[in-house]
């Protein structure tokens, strides 16, 4: 199932697409610390009690975990830093204005150098300069992070052992910024050597910060031995205590973590990607997990080992496994009052057996653990729970929390569950939760799930499975055609949508009742969130058609000349649905099974009656064939072979195909027409196409009872392209074509669908060309040939209704025009030149000179004074020069010239497209509102993905215009969806604004869309729909009234309130036409390729 994340997510997902990464990832060490880890026994593990809710995080001496009291001497300093960073040792003047910045492995080690004026603590702000990469030589033996197979001795230690003694250097009050680089490669084996807390920080304390920093390809292990104290180890951190300390816009991935400590203490031996332990009030923001293992012999969870008191939002997690006996999706174990909201999550929990004297076995899809009355809100989870190795009896196995203990709230929190293996009948399961007392469980709003597997399925004898009044989404549904279903009455909420992939099988009100349409198979799409819509679930669903008992009784028939069947009733004194048709078939007795027609038998003899369901919708059972008998009639012969039957010409020509038959003797002749469905047609067949005949007759001591099969080919009709002809100049004419072949009164009425056209006409060049016709290879009753004209263009000559005169170096021909002008032709014999002249009688002239290297100049007066003058230079781009006089201001001109869609108009001068204009079939229309010396240029990009494609020609129109861009160099995703920010940019630029620079990239185009009104600015990353496509454009293009309707669409309806207008705006000037299937589709999302068709049919608009 694909899986989308909440809104929430989105920004994040963008700033971390920004961050940088290593282009290497580090091999892992084949070395392993020398000396052996030994791990103490424990005795074996007591029957588990219920826990009481846990008493408020104790506060830990200073040896341990509490923070000083900051002296004076911890203040930033006034003073300036010395550009030597070589000494750190009691620096008081580091800031966010002057950090220690961090630019080697060296640097970062020294870290835990730069201490407090009392000597107690690591303190101070540190910076990343650049990426830091850690390689595997560096923790072999000799390398420099080698320590005795120790690794990278973790920042702010704790309780590490010296001699007799124990330090403690916490990582307090201070931050560390890693300004979106990376740190990879990291390695660190703790035996406790490096006290109890392991991680790049061991332990992180009061007021402390680390943000903007990605963790890749990281190996940790803490095997601290003992069964007591602390056990604790994050890849990021181990230990994060206090009410002000954060850690926000961090990731950690493709990474392990293994915790082998056997310490018994659930609350603090814990193990996560981020932390090990979160303490009395600290935030995670931001963050994200990816790709990462977590093994622990106790709590354990993707984010932290134990929650106790604290703050998780806004973070993802996403395929990671967790492993262990007490773990979760985000935390193994929840201890004191927290929050976790905005969450989402894929990850993978695989429960090992261990001999560890646990006192809890606890997995749950969110948490392992739940002992504190905490707050779940707005989270999506999808996990894998893998119990296969369970092996205790009392395990508690819960699809979102394994044992809930205390009344926590969940709102708006959706999870998608897999239980995989069978847990011992001793266990407590449920897709929720499970516990040994219902009334523990946590209050639950707007929330729904999934669960796969042997959810609910095994409890023991002492407990529940589920008993909260949850919506579990079933994995499918089997419906029967007839009925409405209540199956998802009730789920429907303002954080779920319901969506049916097949209309034509089902629909779903806003109460989530079923409504079945007709019987097959579709897919109700359930999507969760609050803004936008992501994937939670798909529940397949099979309508299997209504079973209707009928009953048949043999019969006997006299023959009459007539057709007889023997009609199906219902059984059991119902009644047959109105909506089902009976559908008859007919086989002699002894004839195959596949020789059953439905034309009714009027010969005498034994026929086969079956009947069968003509609406899919219905199935027929009981007995549904029978026998009717047609006796021969008394002392009558039959002479049906004997019958002359004389057949019409069966050929379409538009007139009915009547069947004669001749016997002496019979003169009574009863002849029925039925179509290949037996049904009995009102006259004899016109139309092309296969029928049945039947013809009796009834003499004095004969009869006749005769049934054929026959088919009414096409008639042929022949389309050609008319030839036509005209002079080097002259605009290329319209084409047309004559049609030929029609039968009886059919007429060129019947036909739609055919062009003629003529793709390699040159008007400037004396030649022959092809006139191509196409259209539709058949319509109804004729197949079409098509047969090509031809165009030809020939050079002007003397005569006419004009005169000519000649010098010795010039002829001048004058030719007067059908349409009441003059063309005077002027050759230049020395040169070779040719200018033609005409005038036209509205005052307007046109002037084209041809010289002999084949340059054209042609300059175009109108009456109001506007002048284009065009230069066709062989292998140059076209220029022209238009002036508009300051009284006409504003004027559309045409420059003559072969263009395609990629081509635009520039200003010679400035360098810029003119955005106004269009090519045309004369030539590139451009609007302008005033003089302008402009060249036709190529624009188009050239795109693997748009080759023909149906929108080619806008995509080249929209590229080359500089609307928009490809998704690559080689890339323009045609069917990609349209975002809200792309369009904004699409629109801003298309107004002549500068939308480069700013925090994200259409920060400037959204700012200039709201202040003009065009959108709200909400949203930006979602995919922009064909309404709001349509009202943005229309708010960008004035709000103008819309004369246009949209009744005739057929789902005219769904347009919502506020696009009615642009709607209407958009249907009648041509720039949203609907789909073949004459819809709207308002709602649907609007893909570049349709975007780019409507932007250029708006262009194309003004440019009127």
């Amino acid at each position: 199932m694909k899986k989308r994340i909440l809104a929430s997510f989105l920004s994040l997902l963008l700033v971390l697409s920004l961050m940088p990464t290593s282009a290497l990832a580090a091999e892992e060490s084949s070395e392993v610390p020398t000396e052996p880890i030994v791990v103490e026994p424990v005795e074996p593990a007591k029957e588990p009690t219920e826990p009481e809710e846990p008493a408020e995080e104790p506060e830990i001496p200073l040896t341990d975990l509490t923070p000083a009291e900051p002296v004076e001497n911890d203040s930033v300093a006034d003073t300036v830093l010395s550009s030597d960073t070589d000494s750190w040792e009691n620096c008081t003047a580091c800031s966010e204005g002057q950090p220690h910045m961090i630019k080697t492995k060296e640097d970062l080690n020294k870290i835990r150098t730069h201490l407090s004026a009392d000597g107690t603590k690591t303190t101070g702000y540190f910076k990343l300069a650049t990426n830091i990469v850690f390689e595997p030589s560096d923790f072999e033996d000799g390398g420099a992070f080698y320590n005795d197979g120790h690794g990278f001795e973790p920042i702010g230690v704790f309780q590490k052992p010296n001699g007799t003694n124990k330090e403690t250097f916490s990582f307090n009050n201070a931050v560390f910024d890693g300004d979106h680089h990376t740190i990879s490669g990291l390695k660190i084996w703790n035996d406790g050597t490096y006290g109890v807390f392991t991680g790049l920080f061991g332990h992180v304390n009061n007021g402390s910060v680390i943000k903007n920093l990605t963790l890749d390809n990281c190996d940790i292990l803490h095997n601290k031995s003992g069964n007591s104290g602390y056990a604790t180890a994050g890849i990021l951190a181990g230990y994060v205590h206090g009410g002000t300390t954060r850690i926000e816009n961090c990731s950690v991935a493709n990474s392990t973590i293994q915790n082998t400590s056997p310490s018994t203490d659930l609350t603090i031996n814990a193990t996560g990607a981020i932390a090990g332990r979160l303490c009395t009030g600290p935030t995670v923001a931001a963050c994200t997990v990816k790709k990462v293992e977590i093994s622990s012999l106790a709590s354990a969870g993707s984010i932290c080992g134990v929650l106790a008191a604290g703050t998780i939002t806004d973070c993802m997690v996403e395929n990671t496994e967790v492993i262990g006996s007490l773990i979760g999706g985000i935390t193994g174990n929840l201890v004191s009052v927290s929050s976790i909201k905005n969450a989402y999550l894929d990850c993978t929990l695989k429960y090992v057996h261990t001999d560890v004297n646990l006192t809890a076995n606890n997995i749950g899809g969110l948490m392992g653990r739940n002992y504190s009355k905490s707050e779940i809100e707005n989270c999506l989870i999808f996990s894998e729970v893998d119990v296969t190795d369970i092996q205790e009896n009392g395990a508690y196995i819960g699809g979102l929390i394994g044992f809930d203990s205390l009344h926590s709230t969940v709102k708006n929190t959706y999870w998608n569950v897999t239980l995989h293996g069978v847990p011992n009948e001793g266990c407590y399961v449920g897709a929720v939760a499970s516990t040994r007392d219902a009334k523990n469980f946590s209050t639950y709003e707007k929330c729904a799930y999934v669960a796969h597997g042997d959810y609910g399925q095994f409890a023991s004898s002492e407990g529940i499975s589920q008993v909260l009044p949850l919506f579990a989404f079933p994995e499918r549904l089997e419906l029967v055609y007839g009925s409405n279903s209540e199956a998802l009455k009730g789920v429907e909420s303002d954080a779920l949508t319901l969506t049916i992939d097949n209309a034509d099988i089902l629909s779903i009100d806003e109460q989530g009742i079923i409504h079945i349409l007709n019987a097959g198979t579709a897919n109700i799409i359930v999507e969760a969130g609050i803004n936008n819509r992501y994937e939670f679930t798909t529940i397949p669903v099979i309508v299997t058609p209504k079973e209707i008992k009928v009953s048949m009784t043999d019969k006997t028939e006299t023959y009459n000349e007539q057709p007889h069947t023997i009609e199906a009733t219902a059984t059991e004194g119902g009644t047959l649905p109105e909506d089902l048709e009976l559908v008859y078939s007919y086989k002699e007795s002894t004839a195959d099974e596949n020789t059953y027609i439905h034309v009714a038998p009027t010969h005498p003899g034994s026929y086969t009656v079956k009947v069968e369901s003509g609406n899919p919708n219905y199935t027929l059972a009981g007995i549904t064939t029978a026998t009717l008998t047609i006796s021969e009639p008394q002392q009558e012969q039959d002479v049906s072979d004997h019958v002359t039957v004389t057949a019409p010409s069966l050929v379409y020509d538009g007139k009915a195909k009547v069947y004669t038959a001749a016997y002496e003797g019979i003169t009574d002749w009863t002849i029925a027409y039925y179509d290949t469905e037996g049904t009995k047609l009102d006259s004899a067949p016109v139309n092309a196409g296969d029928y049945w005949v039947t013809i009796n007759g009834d003499g004095a001591g004969v009869y006749a009872s005769i049934t054929e099969s026959f088919t009414t080919p096409p008639a042929t009709l022949t389309i050609k392209a008319n030839n036509q002809s005209i002079r080097v100049g002259d605009q290329l004419p319209e084409y047309t074509y004559t049609v030929s072949g029609w039968q009886g009164n059919d007429t060129d009425d019947l036909l739609s669908g055919v062009t003629a056209t003529c793709p390699t006409a040159d008007a400037s060049k004396a030649d022959d060309y092809t006139i191509t016709v196409s259209g539709p290879a058949a319509i109804d009753n004729y197949t079409i040939s098509y047969v090509d004209g031809t165009l030809t263009v020939s050079r002007r000559s003397s005569g006419g209704g004009g005169g000519g005169s000649s010098s010795s170096s010039t002829t001048t021909e004058t030719e007067r025009n059908p349409d009441g002008s003059t063309t005077t032709t002027v050759t230049d014999k020395k040169t070779g030149t040719v200018t033609e002249t005409t005038k036209f009688k509205d005052g307007s002239t046109l002037v084209v000179e041809t010289k002999k290297d084949g340059t054209v100049t042609t300059t175009e007066t109108a009456k109001n004074g506007v002048k284009v003058k065009t230069v066709d230079e062989p292998g140059e781009d076209v220029t022209a020069k238009v002036t508009i006089p300051r009284s006409v201001g504003e004027a559309v001109v045409t420059i003559p010239a072969d263009v395609d869609y990629g081509m635009v108009a520039v200003d010679a001068k400035t360098g810029e497209v003119v955005k106004l204009s269009v090519p045309t079939k004369d030539g590139m229309t451009v609007k302008l509102d005033g003089s302008a010396e402009l060249v036709l240029v190529e624009r188009s990009l050239d795109f693997t993905d748009t080759n023909n494609h149906w929108a080619e020609d806008a995509i080249d129109f929209a590229t080359a215009h500089e609307l928009f861009a490809g998704t690559s160099d080689t890339t323009f995703s045609p069917d990609s969806s349209m975002t809200r920010a792309m369009l904004m940019t699409v629109l801003a630029r298309f107004d002549g604004q500068d939308t480069t620079g700013g925090a994200v990239w259409y920060e400037k185009a959204m700012a200039w869309a709201k202040e003009n009104g065009i959108s709200d600015g909400s949203n930006p990353d979602g995919n922009i729909t064909r309404e709001q496509f349509a009202t943005m454009l229309w708010r960008y293009a004035g709000s103008p009234a819309g004369d246009g309707t949209l009744s005739s669409f057929g789902d005219s309806a769904s347009v919502n309130g506020y696009a009615v207008d642009a709607m209407r705006w958009a249907v009648s000037t041509g720039i949203i036409s609907g789909t073949d299937a004459g819809l709207l589709m308002p709602q649907g999302n609007a893909t570049r390729a349709q975007v780019a068709t409507m932007l250029m049919r708006f262009v194309e608009g003004l440019t009127k």
